[in-house]
């Protein structure tokens, strides 16, 4: 039985508030035809998932033989404040905090005009996904699954969907490599591919991502 690791971030999870459960999610699904091994990690980036501990815990001491990147929009998505600043943040009183992080909220569209804030920049995204493709190896074969667009993404944060189709591109670049995949999920014919939020993924979409993911695998 050939063995699925899976590297990714909540979207890759469940999400029971949300009704999405365990046996709904594109990792179970798989676990019918493949043993599935799901390494995601709740708020994942490419720069924790390139740490030299990750890739020997995930990669190399698993042996798989086919991995699965869904991995990005951690990284992409305009933040308010940096990681050292919400570290700050965190120290202070509850009741102030919350008045910070409130008032921030408001002038979100114009904080994040100005300040350009993320977590990982497109360099070092470019860079992370590199180091972890040359760990996978070239004997395996890996499939990406890249970040999906919604216009309301817009109405939140400024030029969201510009900063997606970036980290898309170099995601696009990997692609050319002949062991690896990619599903566009911006071009899958999905009535409702996202939850509320925006950014997690659906039901709809979970099963569309499992037959993707079949199709790659038996190809």
């Amino acid at each position: 039985m050939k063995r699925v690791v899976i590297i990714g971030d909540s979207l890759s999870m469940p999400r029971p508030n949300d009704f999405i459960l365990y046996e709904d999610t594109y990792p179970y699904l798989l676990q019918q035809r493949y043993e599935v091994i799901n390494r995601s990690r709740r708020a994942n980036d490419t720069k924790q998932q390139s740490s030299e501990q990750n890739l020997l815990d995930d990669i190399e001491l698993l042996n798989p033989d086919i991995v699965i990147i869904y991995l990005g929009i951690v990284d992409c998505a305009p933040r308010l404040f940096t990681k050292n600043e919400s570290r700050i943040l965190s120290l202070i009183p509850s009741y102030l905090r919350n008045k910070i992080v409130s008032l921030f909220s408001k002038k979100r569209m114009l904080i994040t005009k100005i300040r350009k804030i993320s977590y990982v920049d497109k360099y070092m995204f470019k860079k992370n996904l590199l180091k972890i493709i040359e760990r996978i190896g070239s004997d395996r074969k890996i499939i990406f699954i890249n970040i999906k667009e919604c216009k309301k993404l817009d109405e939140k944060s400024f030029s969201f969907n510009k900063q997606i189709r970036d980290y898309n591109n170099i995601i696009s670049e990997f692609s050319k490599k002949s062991n690896v995949n990619l599903i566009d999920v911006n071009h899958l014919n999905i009535t409702y591919p996202l939850l509320d939020d925006n950014i997690h993924i659906s039901k709809e979409m979970h099963l569309c991502l499992h037959d993707k993911i079949l199709d790659l695998i038996n190809d």
